[in-house]
């Protein structure tokens, strides 16, 4: 399962952002351009080494609404998507999940959303996405984060713990 578009509304120094994700990617920019905050908020979503927290994630400046949330779009293998909910596939096959971090509309059970929610038949679901357990831990794509103030040759050396090395030796049944 490989994600395809990302959208991040109201964390940091983004308003409102939508990309579209190809198999590897690279941000650029000029320093202090947002290029963490997007990383970070793909790292809230995950819950990778990062939780929301409201005094920091919540952006500085007047926004048009008090929600925040990260929302990515999968497109899932014949065999992952055969175990999904036929109604979370949109007609291109993909499905969407949105991570709330902060709300003010109310779920399905009159509470303020939080967690994840999925889109079925097009519209965002009233009720908690299923297969939420399976988003946190990674089942639906990964994070791997490699913190500007570092070496790149502890991230990228081949024995001991590394990030590439993990990377690599990933099978095709952990979504590589």
């Amino acid at each position: 399962m490989r994600a395809t578009q990302l959208v991040i509304h109201n964390f940091r120094s983004i308003e409102h952002c939508q990309i579209t994700v190809a198999d590897y990617g690279l941000l650029v920019g000029a320093n202090n351009s947002g290029k963490s905050n997007i990383i970070d908020a793909i790292r809230v979503f995950y819950e990778k080494g990062l939780k929301f927290d409201p005094a920091r994630d919540i952006p500085k400046f007047s926004t048009g609404d008090n929600e925040s949330w990260v929302e990515l779009e999968f497109q899932p293998t014949p065999e992952e998507a055969a175990l999904l909910k036929t109604e979370y596939l949109m007609p291109n096959g993909c499905f969407r999940v949105r991570k709330y971090m902060r709300s003010v509309e109310k779920d399905d059970e009159g509470e303020p959303r939080a967690g994840i929610y999925a889109y079925v038949s097009g519209k965002l679901s009233g009720s908690r996405f299923y297969g939420a357990k399976n988003v946190q831990q990674g089942k639906l794509g990964d994070v791997i984060y490699i913190p500007a103030v570092s070496r790149l040759d502890d991230h990228t050396k081949m024995t001991g713990p590394s990030v590439l090395r993990d990377l690599i030796n990933r099978g095709p049944e952990e979504g590589h």
